[in-house]
């Protein structure tokens, strides 16, 4: 492999790296982001979710952009943004301007990660050198989320939450240096037409939909918690335009999402795996972030280094799944993937915030080799019931699928987490005799101004209490996933 080669592979992996290092390192640094802009449990998750939401909604059209205005170009552009997106997000003063950044972060990184395997794929002709050059990119996909939530712990304690976004600036000056000079320019079809419509509709959806649910809420667990007219309204607007995408996406001549694809039962279904994936695993980043931190009382480089196994083994996993998959069918390794993770989630729905870590530890383990195998088994029954003329645009939808799901995981169960905290507060102060136990409830865990040691450890357990119910409520929907998949490989031998 000459120099320009070795360039191109160089700046394909650190571009990867660098978006997929920002999805499990910034988890870490939401308490300290809260303290200091005064960030609600709305706020937190909204950090998550404006990155999620844009990548989900972007990631959809990443590859017509690409046919259109060359590899390169379109890659390139994705690094240049994202570093300026990350920069803007190191010197925000206040909660809009950081979710504006992270807005953008999610945009661009949609044009980075299938860039950099469209580049390679277009790059390496031989199929043993391709496969080589793929298992090294995966790879680094793996180590990025392994470093993200210890790296990102330590620069808390030692730089400050501005740091996991300082931190893709050199990156990404270095990555714009290797890309500039190793890769080559591909452009396949200048005259491709663009879903424009389709693309804020779909934009307009989803993010809707998140809004409403997170506001939803936002208020706590009393009558009519956060249904106020604006998210009733909002809600109410989401669900009309999703008929309207469809209508929409029909109409279209090149459609972001060719729905098809989605007349097979195999296929479908795995695309609901494929959201239900993250829905679970994926935002449990955050709520396992809150809980070491918040739950716990751990700081950022401790509990960093406590999600550490829950990756590590999800890269293990990953990396045997081709020699598990030559003894076992891959349906079961699909079937049993959603099954570990469901009973590990459901596990860790029985924390405390004085559960030993070698409990947690444990079920982190059994999570990531869950995940380990939900990841490779879920691409492959999506590429294999889909039809051989649209497997990029298949993967697009899987992966679209995914980080939807984990946009509407974390305002989904962070509702329900916020509301169930509330309720635990609530009933403690109640029971302790205190006035107005209500609005010392909000105060203590929507403010986060506990009064002394005892309202310290009530809110320790009030937070563990709503981390047991986005646990219960995750681990239940992958437990529900795998009967399903397990019903229908039985229907499919049966005919």
């Amino acid at each position: 492999m000459n120099k320009k080669m070795l360039a191109l592979v160089a700046a394909a992996y650190l571009g990867t790296f660098m978006a997929t290092l920002d999805i499990s390192i910034v988890n870490v640094a939401l308490p300290a982001i809260q303290q200091s802009l005064g960030v609600s449990m709305g706020g937190m998750q909204w950090i998550i979710d404006a990155y999620a939401v844009c990548l989900a909604a972007f990631l959809l059209a990443a590859g017509g952009l690409s046919c259109r205005f060359g590899m390169k170009r379109v890659w390139m552009l994705g690094i240049a943004g994202f570093v300026l997106s990350s920069f803007a997000c190191s010197v925000a003063d206040s909660l809009d301007l950081l979710l504006l950044g992270r807005g953008f972060q999610g945009v661009f990184a949609a044009l980075i990660i299938p860039g950099a395997l469209s580049i390679i794929f277009h790059s390496f002709k031989d199929a043993r050198a391709r496969s080589r050059i793929v298992g090294g990119w995966s790879a680094c996909t793996a180590i990025a989320l392994i470093c993200g939530p210890g790296l990102g712990g330590l620069l808390v304690d030692t730089v400050g939450w501005e740091g996991i976004f300082i931190l893709n600036i050199p990156i990404g000056a270095v990555t714009l240096f290797l890309g500039g000079w190793g890769i080559d320019e591909f452009v396949t079809e200048e005259r491709l037409p663009l879903d424009i419509a389709g693309q804020v509709v779909s934009v307009l959806f989803i993010g809707g939909m998140v809004y409403a649910l997170i506001e939803a809420g936002g208020a706590g667990g009393g009558v009519g918690g956060g249904l106020t007219p604006v998210v009733l309204a909002t809600f109410s607007i989401s669900l009309v335009l999703l008929p309207v995408f469809f209508f929409v996406e029909k109409r279209a001549v090149q459609p972001l999402v060719p729905f098809s694809l989605f007349k097979s039962s195999a296929f479908s279904l795995s695309n609901l795996a494929s959201f239900i994936l993250g829905f679970s695993y994926y935002s449990s980043l955050f709520f396992l972030s809150l809980f070491f931190q918040e739950a716990q009382g751990l700081s950022a480089t401790q509990a960093g280094s406590r999600m550490v196994p829950a990756f590590a083994f999800t890269a293990i996993a990953s990396f045997l799944f081709g020699r598990l998959s030559a003894r076992v069918s891959g349906h079961k390794l699909f079937v049993a993937s959603y099954l570990l993770i469901g009973i590990a989630m459901s596990a860790l729905g029985f924390s405390s915030a004085t559960t030993p870590y070698w409990y947690t530890g444990l079920c982190l383990c059994l999570l990531g080799v869950g995940s380990g195998l939900a990841v490779p088994a879920t691409s492959i029954s999506v590429l294999k019931h889909a039809d051989s003329g649209n497997l990029s645009i298949a993967s697009s939808v899987m992966n679209a699928l995914r980080q939807a799901g984990m946009a509407f995981g974390i305002a989904i169960l962070g509702s329900i987490m916020n509301i169930a905290s509330l309720f635990s507060a609530r009933e403690k102060l109640s029971a302790a005799g205190v006035e107005d136990a209500v609005s010392r409830a909000h105060s203590l865990m929507l403010g986060r101004q506990p009064i002394g040691q005892h309202e310290i450890d009530m809110y320790h357990t009030a937070t563990a209490y709503g981390f047991n119910w986005a646990m219960f409520l995750a681990g239940g929907a992958c437990l529900a996933v795998g009967v399903v998949l397990a019903l229908h490989g039985s229907r499919c031998r049966q005919n």
